[in-house]
């Protein structure tokens, strides 16, 4: 058997987590096997998930804290398992020394791995690492082509689209049945958003949004699910904008696919990303999608998504969603989404290949 360590910041409910997951899943487990580097415990995270499926997961101190450290325990953690294969999930270049680590505890094949179009503050330093992390990598994929072209420049990179489970989003009016009820929603016209509190994925623009589509459609709703170090700040927010009868903070939940069925449109007003699960998830539920049009246009999959300009103000997108208000028919996207390369079951028999 083949056991493959990847190395990634968490284990919580994020894009790339969720990606990684869904390989796992799908991936012959008799001839290959995960294993994992974090350096955080995660919260309602997918650590139990790998442990039932029979990978290891290996905590070592945050660069940040303990660069030295860092370094040290990935190569004996390398070394010491005896691991061949090394594949690095990140936005910054910054992580060639964790394939440096792994080469030099004994790995012969070292995959970076862009899952973004930006590393926030390590921006200056990414530029500077960029031609190290090319140096040390022996292979680089990417989620899609600006997420390339962000991680390693003009070298050579693989597209490996982010693939999902797709039958378990179909639309099915018995779930959004349910999920309404459950969340006390009757005939609410429920925008959603998923995705962590992040900066990133622009909250606060989204708030203002809500708030003109609720002085036009008193009975709608927003329904955010997701948590991350923003939660004070948007709850505040909320606050501010008179909306806490009409935001629902549904936090982490595990049936996020039961969820987009209960939503009437889909918002992503991020500043960044680099080809949004969450995206893909919401096409497959049959959502139309109101998305920034900085987000990469690989996601889209057919007249699903309205990219609008981020600078824009507020009222054009309200505008555009507001088109809806009467709803719309939900087509089952199965074959739309499978023709365009976003069915996990075809992309674990990619990477299955390739890691044997």
């Amino acid at each position: 058997m083949i056991r493959v360590l990847h190395i990634i910041g968490s284990l919580n409910r994020a894009g790339a987590q969720a990606f990684i997951m869904n390989v796992y899943r799908s991936i012959d487990r008799t001839k290959i096997q995960f294993d994992f580097v974090v350096n955080i415990k995660s919260e309602n995270g997918f650590d139990d998930e790998i442990k039932k499926l029979g990978g290891k997961i290996f905590l070592v101190s945050p660069k940040e804290k303990a660069l030295l450290n860092n370094f040290k325990n990935i190569k004996r953690i390398v070394k010491d398992n005896k691991y061949k294969i090394v594949h690095r999930h990140t936005n910054t270049s910054t992580v060639f020394l964790d394939l440096l680590a792994a080469k030099l505890g004994g790995a012969k094949t070292l995959i970076a791995h862009s899952h973004n179009t930006n590393a926030a503050k390590l921006n200056k330093l990414h530029y500077f690492c960029r031609p190290l992390l090319n140096a040390v990598a022996t292979n680089s994929f990417a989620c899609s082509h600006e997420a390339g072209l962000w991680l390693f420049g003009n070298t050579k990179f693989t597209i490996l689209k982010n693939g999902i489970e797709i039958q378990k989003f179909i639309y099915k009016e018995s779930t959004r049945n349910q999920i309404r009820n459950k969340l006390e929603l009757k005939n609410n016209f429920i925008l959603g958003h998923v995705g962590r509190f992040h900066p990133a994925k622009n909250h606060m623009f989204l708030l203002d949004i809500f708030k003109q589509i609720k002085s036009k459609l008193p009975d709608s709703k927003l329904l955010l699910v997701g948590d991350g170090e923003l939660r004070n700040d948007i709850e505040n927010k909320i606050k501010s904008l008179d909306l806490s009868d009409s935001v629902i903070l549904a936090g982490v939940v595990t049936n996020i696919n039961d969820y987009f069925q209960a939503m009437d449109v889909f918002i992503m007003p991020s500043l960044y990303e680099g080809l949004p699960v969450t995206l893909v998830e919401a096409q497959a539920a049959g959502l139309k999608c109101f998305v920034a049009d900085n987000v990469s246009k690989e996601v889209n999959v057919e007249n699903l998504i309205t990219n609008l300009n981020i600078n824009d103000k507020t009222e054009h997108w309200v505008e555009n969603i507001y088109l809806l208000k009467n709803g719309y028919e939900r087509k089952n996207m199965s074959f739309e989404l499978k023709r365009s390369a976003f069915d996990i079951e075809d992309t674990a028999k990619v990477l299955e290949e390739f890691y044997s």
